[in-house]
């Protein structure tokens, strides 16, 4: 999905100058938006087994893999230090994404939505849009101040579960 997005060429994205990050913005993404509550923060959520490697080549080796074969799911146990900078964030128990990384560069928001994108997202093969389906209230929130800030025209819907508590957030921006 990344490969899709282009760099802001109608200049309407806030440009910032690059910050010092604590976490990798493309894996930041990827572990916001891993799919699934029930996953816990120590864990990232990797469907078709496509993400594990683009997460190591960052240099952050998984801890252990747990085979969800009823789903076809990997839930991958991320190494005690990655937990330790995703908790000095303030993001476990409370996905968001940081002000940090709101307010950093161009291109690390663009890896940061990337990452968000490629962990639980799709491009319109048609209409350039991007489709995703995001939980927590508070994301959603920051999600949409990330795609103001890169020029984008955010969209939302809301879905109520009809049999659990659970409401969803659907994205779509252009």
């Amino acid at each position: 999905v990344a490969e899709g997005l282009a760099e802001d060429e109608e200049g309407t994205a806030i440009g910032l100058q690059a910050a010092q990050l604590p976490v990798d913005p493309y894996f930041l993404g990827v572990w916001l938006n891993n799919g699934d509550d029930a996953i816990p923060d120590d864990h990232y959520e990797d469907r078709d087994r496509a993400l594990r490697p683009v997460v190591e080549a960052l240099g952050i080796e998984t801890a252990s893999v747990t085979r969800h074969f009823g789903l076809g799911v990997d839930y991958i146990e991320l190494p005690s230090t990655v937990q330790q900078q995703l908790k000095d964030l303030h993001v476990f128990g409370d996905k968001h994404i940081p002000d940090i990384y709101l307010r950093s560069s161009l291109s690390q928001r663009m890896r940061l939505f990337a990452g968000i994108l490629d962990a639980a997202g799709s491009l319109g093969n048609s209409d350039r849009r991007v489709y995703m389906t995001v939980y927590p209230l508070k994301f959603r929130k920051t999600l949409e101040d990330l795609a103001l800030g890169l020029g984008a025209s955010p969209r939302w819907s809301r879905y109520q579960q009809p049999k659990t508590a659970s409401v969803l957030h659907t994205f779509t921006a252009t």
